[in-house]
Order: structure tokens, then C-alpha cells, then sequence
């Protein structure tokens, strides 16, 4: 499946709300979108290494065939919660 323009943006925002999950590449970890390629990664279906850098992350990353590629999502974006502002935010970490 290929994912551009409105539509694209539509996916990854219906993505981003299914949640992430961590995939394991030997030493490292990278947190990606919940796709089915990610699930069945997750499952131990087939191997991660398989799906990223090279071919893989060209035709996901760039030319948007988002079932053949790990798509990152930033190690930290599932575990946001809520959504601060900047007051909220330093009242927080300072108390």
C-alpha cells in the first residue's frame, strides 16, 4: 500500500492514535508506528533487520509503501499523554 498527499497524512495520523511499539535491531531498539509489518515483527514472524535501512526504508521513508518498511515514530511519542503548555510544563518539572 502506498500512502501520499491527504490520504497519507490520514493514515499516519490513524497510525499515531493505534499507538507504537519497540522493535529490537541487535544492540538497539527503535519505537515505530503500529503497522502490520511492526506487528508481525513484534510476534517474532519474521526479523527486523530485514526491514530496516537499504531498499526497505527508501520505499517506506521516502516513497511512502508503508508495508515494507519500519516506520519510526520518535522513542518517546507513545508515551505522551497529554498535550501541555509551556506554563504546565515548568510548573511541573519545578513544582
Amino acid at each position: 500500500m502506498r500512502v501520499e498527499g491527504e490520504a497519507g497524512h490520514r493514515w499516519i495520523e490513524k497510525q499515531v492514535k493505534k499507538g507504537t511499539l519497540r522493535i529490537h535491531l541487535g544492540r538497539f531498539q527503535v519505537r515505530a508506528l503500529r503497522t502490520a509489518l511492526a506487528k508481525r515483527i513484534e510476534i517474532g514472524e519474521t526479523e527486523a533487520f530485514l526491514f530496516f535501512g537499504g531498499p526497505s526504508m527508501k520505499d517506506s521513508w521516502i516513497n511512502g509503501y508503508v508495508d515494507v518498511g519500519i516506520l519510526p515514530a520518535g522513542q518517546i511519542s507513545g508515551l505522551v499523554k497529554d498535550i501541555l503548555s509551556v506554563k504546565e510544563v515548568i510548573r511541573e518539572m519545578v513544582g
